[in-house]
């Protein structure tokens, strides 16, 4: 805008249209641009603002500060201007908020210019710290709109900005700003123990935010984290200045660069809401200074490189209309950090300052339902007297929960679609008019064989109905908690409990899925035999059999082991276990082959190392009448043996051992351990056939 006699204002904000862009580590990489740069300094116009005006206040409200540096008392006439102006707008807040000013001296030595706003009506609930963007001083509005939700509200002046210390928009290194803002955080904790805290940041302020935030400690200490418009990514003018902007930080590092600026960028939609922003002289108008330039390229860079390390809460706004910050860049860290409770909202249209827009009374509403969500599923409210870092914790591990839910929920309609619920249906139907005719008994291996298929159906669909069933329990709760005022914790352990549970059904129930082979869904038989490797082998199969015959009663399987022979050490020589349960086949067909183990030998005296093989044949159990497999007598060769050895009453009397070969493939089944007797000699036999079917049709 222009007056009569003055000269050209830029009306700025946040990262202020001045840079928006990653920063480059190739300085020094094309010689040519370099000369060419310094070319355009020769005759790049060495100049301040023009007709700067001058703001008069009462010399009895100018605060005066000591320089350390200098050693003797003298006054900062710039700082002591803006500081005074700054207290002079610290009015009273009205019937809603109590506002106060104080200052904050910073672990650097610096005296930051702070402010508070205490909601006067409603309970105080919660904390939110606010952090301005670049040449800005503002929010006193929004402050009172929070003050009317129970929050009470803080905000700092970050070095060189409204009453703090500093050249006016100079920032000598924004890891001070980060500093002094993790310090202040601390203190406004200390000042309100046992209340959760929030942090909200604009543009610059958004990134100084962001770096805090990924100090393990802040991250302890804050429930969440709100951003608009944050200086993410920034792009300057022309790309001669990402450059340019490292030498010049050092050779001139308060040079007030106007080249650098995007003239005319515009921040907001609304020209009344600019007016009313630039009329007030502690927003910085000038041209940027080099160095604070060149900062917000180091941050930006450091923030996209770091945005995996991001586990905070964050709700992110940022209009799509932007060309002061870069909203791709800002969902790119809404995609890349690991935050377990992070949201974003792309406003189409919107330019920077969203708190300016149009739509500004929208955005604040979205901000505030954000903060209310949060708040109000802490487990710890402050009457109970927990510090505000348990209940932070205790909110994040609700938030998790929640999103464990969200995934549960989507996992049971996934798996609900897939089933094909009304095909499951209309097969039940079928199924149970075969079962009620009169004819149905008239084939007993049919009938048996429909009798399963219905119980799989049956068995299928009540799994179904159970997960939604759970699903629904579990989003009741969270539901609830959302909108209690107090939690109640066992209702949360409720919804964890349950989420457990049908996480664990539903792994069970997809893996059931994918088990579509022809005998996945029959029992098993494991057989195990001791390889090579000795004593050493034989102790490696008798583990082996352990480790099965545990995994199948922790399936609540009907395990047995039907033959074992021992070695003359230790362990076994062979094993054989039959598992009776839905789909053990299935599990466990994968199993079969060699296993080894290498390990350091108990039975070599020694101590060297043993590499040990067992052999392990897993086949499906099948019924009886079920296996359409004839083997003609005279094809098999059956032997049978005694026990020896001295002592015992069946010593060489009594047969105890069977073997049966299947003459053409060379199949041999051979059993111990039991003393023979006629069914013996047909258990055996069975055991034989289905090993040759398995053998011939492949199971």
């Amino acid at each position: 805008m222009k007056g009569d006699g003055a000269g050209e204002i830029m009306l700025t904000s946040g990262a202020s249209g001045r840079v928006t862009a990653l920063f480059s580590v190739q300085v020094l990489k094309s010689f040519v641009m370099l000369v060419n740069a310094f070319i355009l300094l020769l005759f790049f116009p060495f100049r301040g603002r023009k007709n700067e005006k001058v703001v008069r206040v009462p010399s009895g409200i100018v605060t005066w500060k000591s320089s350390v540096n200098a050693g003797v008392g003298v006054v900062d006439h710039e700082v002591a201007l803006r500081r005074a102006l700054a207290i002079r707008k610290v009015t009273d807040g009205g019937e809603v908020s109590r506002r106060e000013y104080s200052l904050f001296v910073t672990p650097r030595g610096e005296t930051m210019f702070t402010q508070s706003w205490t909601p006067k009506k409603v309970k105080t609930r919660a904390l939110v710290v606010l952090l301005h963007g670049l040449n800005e001083h503002r929010y006193d509005e929004f402050a009172k709109q929070l003050n009317e939700h129970g929050y009470k509200v803080y905000g700092m002046d970050w070095v060189g900005h409204g009453g703090s210390d500093g050249l006016h928009a100079y920032v000598n290194s924004l890891d001070d700003a980060v500093t002094d803002a993790k310090a202040f955080i601390r203190h406004v904790l200390t000042e309100n123990s046992g209340l959760p805290c929030f942090c909200f940041g604009h543009s610059t302020g958004g990134a100084i935010i962001l770096k805090a935030a990924l100090d393990p400690k802040i991250e302890k200490s804050v429930a969440g984290v709100v951003l608009t418009s944050p200086a993410v990514g920034v792009q300057p003018s022309h790309p001669i200045f990402l450059i340019l902007a490292p030498v010049l930080s050092l050779l001139l590092p308060k040079f007030q660069l106007s080249a650098a600026n995007k003239k005319g960028t515009p921040v907001s939609r609304d020209p009344a809401a600019l007016i009313a922003k630039y009329s007030d002289p502690l927003v910085f108008t000038g041209s940027i200074r080099v160095r604070t330039g060149y900062e917000i390229l180091r941050i930006t860079s450091f923030l996209q490189r770091n945005a995996r390390k991001l586990k905070v809460p964050f709700f992110v706004l940022h209009g799509t209309a932007d060309t002061v910050t870069d909203p791709d860049a800002t969902f790119k860290l809404y995609q890349e950090a690991p935050s377990e409770d992070k949201s974003i909202r792309l406003l189409p249209g919107c330019l920077h300052d969203l708190l300016f827009e149009p739509e500004r009374e929208e955005i604040k509403k979205d901000i505030i339902d954000w903060l209310n969500s949060r708040v109000s599923v802490i487990f710890a409210t402050p009457d109970a007297g927990v510090s505000s870092e348990t209940g932070v914790w205790a909110m994040q591990d609700f938030y998790s929960l929640r999103k464990e839910v969200e995934a549960a929920s989507l996992r049971v309609k996934e798996i609900r679609d897939s089933a094909g619920l009304e095909q499951l249906g209309e097969e039940l139907a079928k199924l149970e008019t075969a079962t009620a005719s009169d004819s149905f008994w008239d084939d007993r291996t049919s009938a048996q064989q429909t009798l399963l298929a219905l119980t799989d159906v049956k068995d299928k669909l009540n799994l179904l109905k159970e997960f939604q069933s759970q699903i629904d329990d579990a989003e009741t709760i969270v539901n609830l908690t959302e909108e209690m005022e107090a939690t109640d914790t066992a209702l949360l352990e409720e919804a964890a409990t349950i989420v457990k549970e049908l996480n664990k059904a539903l792994d069970k129930f997809e893996l059931s899925q994918l088990l579509s082979g022809p005998y996945d869904k029959e029992g098993a038989v494991i057989n195990i035999t001791a390889g090579a490797g000795g004593t050493d082998a034989q102790d490696w199969a008798d583990m082996l059999l352990r480790m099965y015959v545990r995994w199948g009663e922790r399936q609540r399987y009907k395990t047995r082991v039907v033959e074992k022979s021992m070695g003359e050490e230790a362990g076994i020589k062979s094993a054989t276990i039959e598992l009776e349960g839905r789909y053990a086949f299935g599990y466990l067909s994968g199993e079969k082959g060699t296993h080894r183990i290498v390990r350091q030998s108990p039975f070599n005296a020694k101590g060297l190392r043993q590499t040990s093989f067992s052999g392990v044949e897993v086949m499906p159990l099948l019924p009886e009448d079920s296996l359409n497999v004839e083997i003609p007598e005279e094809d098999l060769q059956i032997g049978f043996s005694r026990a020896g050895g001295s002592g015992g009453q069946n010593v060489n009397k009594v047969e105890t051992a069977v073997r049966i070969t299947h003459i053409p493939t060379g199949v041999t089944v051979r059993c111990t351990g039991t003393a023979f007797s006629p069914c013996f000699r047909e258990f055996h036999m069975f055991y034989q056939l289905y090993y040759f079917a398995g053998q011939n049709k492949r199971v």
